[in-house]
């Protein structure tokens, strides 16, 4: 029988993917590894750091910085344009966490000709959407959910997210020193930008996987951490031509997977980490792939449904 990586590495040479580093983890044991550069180096996560703006979202309120139902105006009203939706105010942290924060527009990504020419992206989220949806009942997957997010936690804390994290999440997962990419003006990306290994990007999914605990340590609260892996919006795009592996509902900044108890965090350029509950699996991969590259999402959970004999369902999408 073929190992789970050999099945993946197969199915991926058929799409030409540059896979840089990947990983297979069984009850918390290192069991397949490939690596095409000797060592492992730091790499962008991209969007695989948003549920790390989720973790510190977290650790916030069990120290009262914060509730998930809070209203955010009370902190950014004075960017607000001067007819403001009044969906406006009623955006809640919780909303922010969930990518359903009335949004109709993803504004720019990490790549788009804005994120280099603008300069206050506070101001830029506030004034360059309509904002027609009730908070808390549309999913528009956006970049900015997570940036506000991570503006309002160093409101809130005093401090940097970076530096609010180092010792209270980052050195005890055994991320030390970590590095992350800071907005023009010197907020956190929080959306993309943290660099990792893809064992640094490992000790998170199986921080995940152990609900918030890692190294006998429970460093985000157990509740949150349970809280923030299951369904709480549907993220079915019923326009998408082909069925979707991200379809299948969304956390705090995290994808449901199309198997039992499964979860999807996803990169651009193909970053992925997959935790599996139900097999105690944690799997990652770290690429460079410019071409459609959630191939390689595609083909690291359809070598886990192989190898264990597992049939994907599409009909659970909307359950």
């Amino acid at each position: 029988m073929h190992e789970i990586l050999d099945i993946f590495l197969e199915k991926s040479k058929q799409h030409h993917s540059n896979i840089i580093y990947a990983q297979i983890y069984k009850n918390d044991v290192l069991k397949e590894e490939f690596r095409l550069f000797p060592v492992k180096t730091r790499l962008n996560i991209w969007s695989v750091s948003k549920p790390f703006v989720a973790m510190a979202a977290g650790i916030a309120e069990r120290e009262g910085l914060i509730t998930l139902d809070e209203y955010i105006y009370p902190w950014f009203e004075k960017y607000f344009p001067s007819n403001p939706s009044e969906n406006l105010y009623k955006i809640k942290i919780r909303d922010l966490l969930t990518m359903s924060s009335g949004q109709n527009d993803p504004l720019f990504f990490c790549d788009g000709p804005e994120r280099y020419r603008e300069k206050d992206w506070v101001r830029y989220f506030f004034q360059n959407d309509s904002f027609p949806y009730t908070p808390g009942t549309h999913f528009v997957y956006s970049n900015f959910c997570s940036y506000i997010l991570s503006v309002l936690l160093e409101e809130k804390s005093g401090t940097g997210l970076l530096n609010y994290l180092r010792y209270r999440f980052f050195e005890p997962v055994g991320i030390p020193n970590p590095d992350w990419t800071l907005c023009p003006q010197g907020h956190c990306m929080a959306a993309n930008g943290l660099y990792l290994t893809i064992d640094e990007l490992a000790r998170f999914g199986h921080l995940l996987l152990h609900e918030g605990s890692l190294n006998g340590k429970q460093i985000v609260p157990k509740k949150f951490v349970i809280d923030a892996c299951q369904k709480h919006i549907d993220s079915y795009n019923p326009l998408t031509e082909h069925p979707d592996y991200q379809s299948y509902g969304y956390g705090y900044f995290i994808y449901m997977g199309p198997m039992e108890d499964t979860l999807i965090l996803s990169g651009n350029y193909g970053q992925y980490c997959i935790i599996d509950k139900k097999h105690q699996m944690v799997s990652c991969v770290m690429s460079l792939d410019g071409n459609d590259h959630k191939k390689i999402r595609d083909d690291l959970v359809d070598s886990l449904a192989e190898y264990y004999g597992v049939k994907i369902s599409q009909s659970s999408r909307r359950e």
